[in-house]
């Protein structure tokens, strides 16, 4: 009897320990989508990223730096991306010359992992 709890105890808590691993996502998209940036690092081949809410207005270099949700390399914008709802849609570019795109190699990376979570992204180059 107590073998029998303890193996129903262990097999409740297993999943619960492999779904502490995974992102959560968010339950639905946001209303306007997310806007994505990119700008060069402050050392040699690094990126920055910054991810906004959607809105009707475009936003300041100032706003997308401080107050938007910032990543410091590749890894922390696909960890980013797998947190976004389902059918999420994701603009990415910039009306600003500062904030570039990576180079090529790193948008494909992106977007394949983006389709991958079912993501839509659209890279304004």
């Amino acid at each position: 009897m107590q073998k029998t709890f303890l193996a129903i105890i262990i097999s409740l808590s297993v999943p619960k320990l492999a779904s502490a691993t995974e992102p959560t996502r968010a339950l639905k998209p946001s209303f306007k989508g997310m806007e994505l940036y990119s700008w060069r690092g402050s050392t040699a081949n690094t990126w920055q990223y910054s991810s906004c809410s959607g809105t009707n207005r475009r936003k300041a270099i100032w706003e997308i730096k401080r107050h938007c949700q910032q990543m410091n390399d590749l890894a922390s914008l696909k960890k980013h991306l797998s947190k976004l709802a389902v059918g999420e849609y994701v603009m990415w570019g910039s009306p600003y010359p500062e904030l570039t795109l990576p180079p090529d190699v790193v948008l494909q990376e992106v977007e394949a992992h983006a389709i991958s979570l079912q993501i839509k992204i659209s890279i304004d180059k």
